[in-house]
């Protein structure tokens, strides 16, 4: 027995009506009374159908006949025979409508008809047949944010040019190496020629360096020429020369980074203190030849520095930079109040019969540091004696 055939059985042994019509739809059964009744059977049972719009897509679909009402629909939607190109049968105006219906159903819901499937081929051939072609493209002009200038001194460097022309507007970064990009032309020989071009975020800056710059002298003597850059296509297009396009991850990060550039920032407050300022450096508290002799000074370092620092406030964490032959120890509290305190208390005191300087971590340099090769071999020595002297040690107790 098929699959459909027990599912009448089970449907229609239940009472949907007696003069209901039963079709299997949209995969469950559905009943019609021919009039305004539609009940469908769901979990073992009939349910009767009240939204009206699945009621006028059920009629469409239970008997597709074409009628006065449904063409007047289809000409409003579609315009007249006279306006197409093509005469639409009406089995394929019917799968149209119902289509439209299923297409305005599912905008809520989320769900892709198969409208929106062939749009979205359609979109994506469409794209591919407009793929810009290699070659060379036009430059639009009023876009351009690159200037050109002549009568550059023989003798500057990419510093001096940097410094001259970000007077007029930030200069934009190669979103590849992230430098300035700018360029003096040279010779074949490797000196310079005297001209240069240099590109520009904005616009605004590329009117604003023919106002300033152009005509202005430098201290040689040299008189600045500066134009808006004109671009020229020189010889055919080699696709070898042409540079990797950014991917769109990378555009996007290239472009965030440049806008952060244009962000507004409010002024820092008069009192405002960075946050490295709760970290205090203490230097000379050690020296590397006592913790190559005994390791486990390291740990009375802490313990020392931490008792120390703990007068002057909540220390929150403590490192002993062991490598570091200045003899490094950082302390952090949780505010400046704390450190001040430190600072001001602990600076040019004696910690161990050693006199220590305490300053401020600028939040840049980095005290870590690797062993050299001497260190290590003197480690590696003095870790070798201390396990023959426990060794020693240990036979004498047994005798």
């Amino acid at each position: 027995m098929s699959e459909s055939s027990v599912s009448t059985n089970n449907a229609s042994s239940t009472n949907s009506g007696s003069n209901a019509e039963q079709r299997f739809l949209d995969n469950r059964w559905v009943a019609w009374n021919r009039g305004d009744i539609f009940m469908e059977y769901v979990d073992n049972e009939w349910k009767y159908i009240t939204d009206d719009k699945i009621k006028s897509s059920l009629r469409v679909r239970w008997d597709p006949t074409v009628n006065e009402e449904f063409l007047a629909m289809y000409k409003m939607n579609y315009g007249t025979e006279e306006e197409v190109k093509e005469k639409v049968s009406q089995s394929e105006a019917v799968r149209m409508y119902m289509e439209e219906q299923k297409h305005e159903d599912n905008k809520d819901s989320g769900e892709k008809s198969d409208i929106d499937v062939i749009n979205k081929k359609e979109k994506t051939k469409k794209n591919k047949n407009t793929k810009r072609p290699a070659g060379w493209i036009e430059f639009d002009e009023e876009k351009n944010t690159t200037v050109y200038v002549e009568g550059l001194p023989l003798d500057i460097n990419e510093e001096r040019f940097i410094e001259i022309f970000s007077k007029c507007g930030v200069i934009q970064n190669d979103p590849r190496t992230n430098l300035p990009k700018i360029k003096l032309y040279k010779n074949a020989d490797g000196s310079l020629k005297g001209d240069g071009t240099c590109r520009y975020i904005k616009r605004e800056s590329v009117f604003l360096a023919l106002q300033i710059l152009d005509g202005m002298k430098l201290e040689d003597g040299c008189t600045l020429k500066v134009e808006e850059a004109k671009f020229q296509m020189k010889g055919e297009f080699d696709p070898k020369k042409k540079k990797r396009g950014l991917t769109a991850q990378e555009k996007k990060k290239f472009l965030h980074k440049q806008n952060k550039i244009f962000e507004f920032k409010p002024d820092l407050p008069v009192n405002y203190r960075a946050k490295s300022d709760c970290t205090v450096i203490i230097k000379n508290a050690f020296d590397i030849d006592e913790l190559i002799k005994d390791a486990s000074l390291l740990f009375d370092l802490k313990e020392l520095a931490q008792e120390l620092l703990s007068k002057y406030g909540n220390v929150k964490k403590v490192i002993v930079y062991e490598n570091n032959r200045e003899g490094v120890i950082s302390g952090r509290y949780n505010n400046t109040d704390e450190s001040d305190l430190a600072v001001k208390h602990l600076n040019g005191s004696f910690f161990r019969n050693r006199v220590i300087t305490v300053d401020y971590w600028d939040g840049r340099t980095k005290y870590n540091v690797e062993e050299d090769e001497d260190q290590v071999k003197a480690r590696m020595e003095s870790w070798e004696k201390f396990l023959v002297d426990n060794n020693e040690t240990d036979e004498k107790n047994r005798i």
